[in-house]
């Protein structure tokens, strides 16, 4: 687990480079700080870890986490693309050495800042990296650098560590598409649900509804019924991601008159059934 002083500093830190709109904050710091960050990105993946360390005054990895286990590494150096947008089949490789990481670890930006930290001086991120972090001006840079590295939460809101860094997606899709898949009374496989939630507008709402319907999202049945039945029933010529969300919420009133650990896996089906045919 990181430490409690890597997180605090990286929260501090984030929200001293990247200012959440109508907040005030000296002009002259501001762009000062982008700047710097901007000319590190621009210099080179060595470049921008040595001043992240620089600006989290770390001087060894046992300032980053309590343990001696560290952030595991990854299964070989990622190109630039790879890191940016995780290849599905990779991903699945990747996620055997994450099943280390625990959930307490795997919500917070700061332990996927140290990860990424871990692994550039591992020499397991390509150099050109950081230089595609990049943006038209140094508040996108700044934005993108802050996304990619573990989430911009107090800008982004709490789905950001889920969706906006493409390595902590690795984590929690494979974590999720398990899960689904053991619960589905063999209608799934993992590989089938994985792919479906590989595709990014689909991640996109479910890690949305993650943080805002606990009691669906964190039930492997009710996940479960609801891929069975649209993998049953999909169309190429509906939108993924608008099926899925009203599903959920389906599920969502569902759950308020019934548990869904008692609940018949066929009423869960045929609930997201109804929901499937008004919507296409």
């Amino acid at each position: 687990m990181i430490t409690k002083n890597l997180e605090e500093t990286v929260g501090h830190w984030q929200q001293r480079v990247v200012v959440k709109k109508g907040k005030e904050l000296d002009d002259a710091v501001l762009r000062q700080l982008q700047a710097e960050l901007a000319d590190a990105a621009k210099a080179g993946t060595p470049a921008l870890i040595g001043y992240l360390k620089k600006q989290f005054d770390i001087k060894s990895r046992a300032e980053m986490f309590e343990t001696e286990q560290e952030a595991p590494l990854l299964v070989r150096k990622l190109t630039v693309d790879e890191a940016r947008y995780v290849p599905v089949e990779l991903e699945r490789e990747i996620a055997v050495s994450f099943e280390t990481i625990g959930a307490e670890d795997a919500v917070r930006p700061a332990f996927w800042t140290a990860a990424h930290i871990v692994w550039a001086e591992e020499g397991l991120l390509e150099d050109g990296w950081a230089i595609k972090l990049a943006g038209k001006d140094n508040d996108t840079t700044a934005r993108n650098v802050c996304r990619f590295l573990g989430g911009l939460p107090h800008v982004r809101g709490k789905v950001s560590v889920l969706v906006n860094c493409p390595l902590s997606r690795v984590w929690w899709r494979v974590r999720m598409a398990q899960r689904i898949a053991d619960a589905s009374e063999d209608n799934l496989t993992f590989d089938d649900i994985h792919r479906t939630l590989h595709h990014l507008p689909v991640w996109e709402v479910v890690a949305e509804e993650l943080v805002r319907r606990v009691a669906v999202m964190n039930e492997p049945r009710a996940l479960a019924a609801l891929f069975t039945r649209f993998f049953d029933e999909y169309d190429e010529g509906v939108n993924r991601r608008r099926i899925v969300q009203r599903m959920i919420h389906r599920m969502a009133s569902y759950s308020t008159v019934i548990n869904f650990s008692s609940a018949p896996f066929e009423d869960m089906l045929m609930l997201c059934a109804v929901e499937q045919e008004e919507t296409t």
